[in-house]
């Protein structure tokens, strides 16, 4: 299982992610650093772990990766706060509330099978028209065909 504390595992991710995000001098130490966590070489992953903090950013790398938040946030577009349709938002609430009611009533039983499926299985535990909560019911109920 992969632990990323575990030193046989953070310092080959690091040695990747910097060896793929503009620090080339990573590479040779990435390829290094897998071999040291396979041979399980704690003190040369140190080592590396140390050798890796101090890489310079490639001169050539075209992409600035802030983690400053002002800046992050900065970048974003503006967001306009959309327009409500008060007619069609209290419909929409009611059809989602009646959804929740449904979905509530129907339950575990059924969730996940198709409109047929839950027909089907309506009918088999007698529930068909639902008049209450589903009960479970064996995989091999017979379907009733009439009523």
């Amino acid at each position: 299982m992969h632990d990323v504390l575990d030193p046989r595992d953070l310092v080959p991710d690091e040695a990747e992610q910097l060896a793929t995000s503009g620090y080339s001098q990573a590479l040779p130490l990435w390829q290094q650093a897998r071999a040291a966590a396979s041979a399980g070489d704690l003190p040369l992953l140190k080592e590396i772990e140390q050798s890796l903090a101090s890489l310079a950013l490639d001169a050539t790398w075209a992409y600035e990766e802030t983690s400053d938040l002002e800046i992050l946030r900065g970048a974003l577009p503006a967001r306009t706060r959309p327009r409500l349709d008060q007619a069609r938002t209290a419909d929409r609430i009611r059809g989602a509330w009646r959804g929740r009611c449904i979905g509530n009533t129907l339950g575990k039983p059924v969730e996940g099978l198709s409109r047929a499926e839950v027909a089907l299985y309506l009918r088999a535990v007698d529930q068909s028209p639902q008049t209450g909560y589903i009960p479970l019911g064996s995989p091999r109920s017979p379907p009733r065909t009439s009523r």
